[in-house]
């Protein structure tokens, strides 16, 4: 057969349609035989890693089976596929079962016949050729054949053959190319999502757990793990967050600086990417034994890690393991990989650093409010001889004045005096009380001084200050005054109480997406705890609340950025000055903050 029909042509290009790798190679094993009546046809693919092409798919498999390690394979110049695969030319042997290798040989120099499998019926063939499937840019992708029983190829059929090999090499590519554009899209979805919500967490263990679990699902491996230098011991690595291995050793696996794979990355301050780690001098395997159990894909033996780095100072190590191939894609990580897994440590140092900065910020501000207590005091010491000190003196001195008076000469002092003088120290005895009273207020403002409270008094100041907020979106607020009335007066600083209230009201109320949601404030004591609980209930039939911000829109409602840092500050202070604590509880519709103090606080 040296020309296709048009009916043919039309069956050769529906390759086209197939969008997936299978779809292509298992029309065209198929479509050749049905088309020229050729007994079976098979196509391997180049494996660029271990260089050797591999059985993809076939039709009419017979014959004994050479397999290794379960697949067909040929490296180069083994039997007449070899040859193809290595001399990238096509290949066509008429009456191969009457050749011997000799006659091969002569034929081309170093060709001979395997006989590791055959389409035919027959063990060796009577006509025998092979194709290479070439891309584009000339890279090779893989080698098609096809065999006879009973009809021997012509120079015409080669022809024919070579044409069918372009469009399938051609199709090959195609798939290549939109696999390789899917793999960036995908690579920049993860870039996207990573670089819109890293700098949205607050606590450097929820951004870590959610750069390793995005990062291995994106990248395809099946592990991720992620090691930073330890806070009192900078020359040890701990393993601070995991995806893909046991729960029990976050926090626990450990590496000293150059110790093994990771030790060796933070040391050196270079990555490392390997197809098997097995051939590394540097790796130790120290925890493979307890993650293998874990595994779905096999030991882990492909590696990609890279160092965490804070002004080119390596902190720590991100370490991938078990590249999981997708469709038609390597088994090993790429340079691709690296480059964009690079971006993403680059996004991650600078989060790492706003996580430390806001820690030392929270620090900073604690001992703020500490220096304001203390100098609250120092006023209240300079205004004390001042605004009771000098009344009271005054008033001794009167009363000892009229007491050596009436000492001496208990007729002494007319009555009209003696009332002048008495209602002169009872004008300084107010000034004292009057005094104490302005002072109680100004320490009690000032965050220092300590008065028992009534709940639904402190419930009532913190909601007046959101008020204009509650109102602007309509929410309704539900309170149980009367279990507020019945609990205890309790020893707190009502500044400091009110300050944190607002705090989880403000959070409460920002979570909440629809105009006329509800805002319910509970009260429960259990012994000697009582619990505050802020729930915040979704309208989900009121109109959208409109997000004013661009973080709002970018990330989401779901974030309570704003206030994060407010949350912060509550609960080092709930913790520190009660021995309380501060939860948050989110749902679909629904987000609870419970505070938790002790009734003797």
């Amino acid at each position: 057969m040296s020309t296709l029909t048009i009916d043919q042509i039309l069956k050769v290009g529906s390759i086209f349609s197939e969008k997936s790798l299978n779809g292509i190679l298992e029309k065209s094993v198929n479509l050749i035989p049905n088309i020229f009546n050729w007994k079976g046809c098979s196509i391997f693919l180049y494996d660029e890693n271990n260089d050797v092409i591999k059985l993809a798919k076939t039709s009419g498999l017979t014959g004994a089976i050479d397999r290794k390690n379960g697949e067909i394979i040929y490296e180069r110049n083994e039997g007449l596929t070899g040859w193809v695969f290595d001399k990238k030319k096509p290949l066509l042997i008429r009456d191969l079962n009457k050749k011997s290798n000799s006659d091969l040989a002569r034929f081309h120099p170093g060709l001979r016949w395997k006989g590791k499998y055959s389409e035919a019926d027959s063990r060796k063939a009577k006509s025998f050729m092979a194709v290479p499937l070439v891309s584009q840019n000339g890279q090779l992708l893989g080698v098609m054949r096809a065999v006879s029983d009973d009809y021997n190829f012509k120079k015409s059929d080669l022809d024919v053959f070579m044409l069918i090999a372009n469009y399938v090499s051609l199709a090959l590519d195609n798939y290549k190319y939109i696999m390789n554009e899917r793999r960036k899209s995908e690579y920049l979805e993860l870039l996207m999502k990573v670089g819109t919500q890293i700098l949205s967490f607050f606590e450097l263990d929820d951004l870590l757990r959610f750069v390793a679990e995005n990062t291995a699902k994106t990248i395809s491996s099946e592990t991720c793990e992620i090691y930073l230098r330890d806070e009192y011991n900078k020359e040890r690595l701990v393993l601070r967050a995991g995806y893909g291995i046991p729960e029990e050793l976050i926090n626990v696996a450990e590496h000293k600086i150059g110790e093994g794979l990771t030790g060796t990355i933070v040391k050196e301050n270079r990555t490392i990417r390997s197809k098997n780690v097995l051939t590394l001098p540097y790796y130790k395997g120290k925890y493979r034994n307890a993650i293998k159990g874990h595994l779905k894909y096999g030991d882990r033996l492909t590696f990609l890690g890279m160092p965490i780095k804070i002004k080119d100072e390596p902190i720590g190590a991100i370490k991938l393991y078990n590249k999981i191939p997708k469709e038609g894609g390597p088994d090993y990580f790429t340079e691709d990989d690296e480059k964009y897994l690079r971006i993403l440590v680059d996004m991650l140092s600078v989060a790492i650093e706003n996580v430390q900065y806001l820690e030392t910020i929270k620090l900073s501000a604690l001992k703020t409010l500490k220096s304001q207590r203390l100098t609250a005091l120092g006023t209240l010491a300079v205004r004390i001889p001042n605004d009771i000190g000098n009344p009271l003196v005054e008033a001794q001195l009167g009363i000892g004045s009229i007491v050596r008076k009436f000492e001496k000469d208990p007729k002494a002092l007319p009555p009209e005096e003696l009332i002048d003088r008495l209602r002169m120290i009872g004008e300084n005895l107010k000034k004292v009380s009057q005094g104490i009273r302005v002072l109680q207020d100004f320490s009690t403002k000032a965050g220092y001084h300590r008065i028992k409270c009534k709940w639904g008094d402190l419930i009532d100041e913190s909601l007046l200050l959101v008020k204009s907020e509650l109102f602007s979106k309509k929410i309704n607020v539900e309170r149980n005054r009367s279990e507020e009335a019945n609990l205890p007066e309790t020893v707190l600083d009502p500044n400091e109480i009110t300050e944190v209230l607002v705090t989880l009201i403000s959070i409460a109320v920002f979570r909440l997406k629809h105009y006329g949601s509800t805002l319910k404030i509970g009260t429960i004591r259990d012994r000697e705890k009582l619990r505050i609980v802020i729930e915040g209930k979704d309208n989900k039939s009121g109109a959208e609340i409109p997000r004013r911000s661009v973080e709002e829109k970018v990330v989401g409602a779901k974030s309570y950025k704003p206030y994060q840092f407010s949350l912060d500050i509550a609960r080092e202070v709930i913790t520190t000055n009660y021995g309380g604590r501060i939860d948050f509880r989110e749902e679909d519709s629904c987000s609870k903050l419970i505070l938790e103090i002790p009734m003797r606080a």
